[in-house]
């Protein structure tokens, strides 16, 4: 199968020419790392001074960067979907996982998978580069991330908008699909699952009280 390398830069590292006799303020710098998207505990490229910082500076800054090597798609299929049978858009019961699992959809889009792994499976192999393949992809990463901040009920509902501003002509979206049709089923598939799960959150303070007597 052939496969494709992508560097990207993703900072920059501020060095001084003499770190052991530069200025109080240039020793400082030496080594710091500035990121595009920091991480916790990282800084961000917005904070980094331009070199030089004053008359004789020497300093200068190296790119960070980061190589991937992504599997190209063999039969239209993503490089880390193993097994599985496609329905709705999206493939079922693929890397392991069981039909109750749901469908999932390029590296984002689907119960328990996130970058292209089940995020149960601690040993499993995700996409090299985890950038959403589309426009739909991206509105599942965004709703991972969502999760991460924000209650469930509130996560759904975005990830439902976010769906339905998408066109129903995947080809006019910003970050077309590879496959059109997919993308559409798919859309369709978990916006409607989406809200049938927002639904029945609101039914439960009228049916628990009923249904289950002992429920606060």
């Amino acid at each position: 199968m052939a496969s494709r390398a992508e560097v990207k830069v993703v900072g920059f590292r501020w060095l001084s020419s003499r770190p052991n006799s530069a200025c109080e303020q240039c020793a400082r710098l030496h080594n710091q790392e500035f990121y595009y998207q920091p991480k916790a505990g990282q800084r961000s490229v917005n904070d980094m001074p331009e070199p030089p910082l004053h008359p004789n500076c020497r300093c200068h800054t190296e790119p960070i960067t980061v190589t991937t090597v992504e599997l190209e798609a063999q039969d239209g299929k993503p490089s880390f979907i193993d097994g599985g049978s496609k329905a709705l858009g999206g493939y079922w019961k693929n890397n392991g996982r069981g039909l109750l699992d749901g469908p999932v959809y390029q590296k984002w889009c689907g119960q328990y998978w996130s970058a292209g792994r089940d995020i149960r499976d601690s040993s499993a192999r995700g996409a090299a580069d985890p950038s959403p393949a589309d426009d739909l992809d991206a509105a599942c990463s965004g709703h991972d991330d969502c999760y991460e901040l924000f209650d469930e009920d509130y996560c759904d509902r975005q990830l439902i908008e976010n769906m339905q501003a998408l066109s129903d002509d995947p080809h006019m979206w910003r970050n077309p699909p590879e496959n059109a049709e997919d993308a559409k089923n798919f859309r369709k598939w978990a916006t409607v699952w989406f809200k049938l799960r927002v639904f029945s959150r609101q039914l439960r303070p009228v049916v628990s009280p009923w249904y289950f007597p002992n429920a606060e």
